[in-house]
């Protein structure tokens, strides 16, 4: 809930500081933060998986450059937005290096479950069926 609050902040403060920007474009941006939890570096990881108390986490390794990844993000964004006993956490792969590496991520999109801060599985690709069966066995 913290990094929410700050992403938050730090949206509302770049909306100010960007006059062009219209309120539809500022609330587009909310949902989009509220939805999913970008993350950043390992201490960022670790404190959401620790907010997420007995929630499942599903972790998105993503790359802007990756075309499965961007097919697949809306799906799971609506996810994030449609089911509250479940937190998404975006990590792009490229920005985050070292937690990539951390958790032996190869190929893009992996996505990863967490339960109460232990790794439950695994899909590597863009099956949203693949991504719902692992989510769903760990609820």
């Amino acid at each position: 809930q913290a990094i929410l609050a700050q992403a938050i902040s730090g949206q509302v403060v770049s909306a100010q500081t960007h006059h062009s920007r219209s309120s539809l474009d500022l609330l587009q941006n909310l949902d989009f933060i509220m939805g999913v939890i970008k993350i950043s570096d390992q201490a960022a990881f670790d404190k959401a998986l620790e907010d997420a108390g007995d929630k499942v986490v599903l972790v998105d390794f993503t790359a802007v450059w990756c075309g499965p990844c961007q097919a697949i993000k809306p799906k799971i964004h609506e996810l994030a937005d449609q089911d509250a006993d479940i937190v998404v956490l975006e990590v792009d792969v490229d920005q985050a290096e070292a937690l990539a590496a951390t958790y032996k991520i190869t190929a893009m999109p992996t996505f990863k479950v967490f339960k109460n801060k232990e790794e439950k599985g695994a899909v590597v690709g863009g099956n949203m069926e693949k991504v719902m069966a692992l989510v769903t066995s760990h609820k």
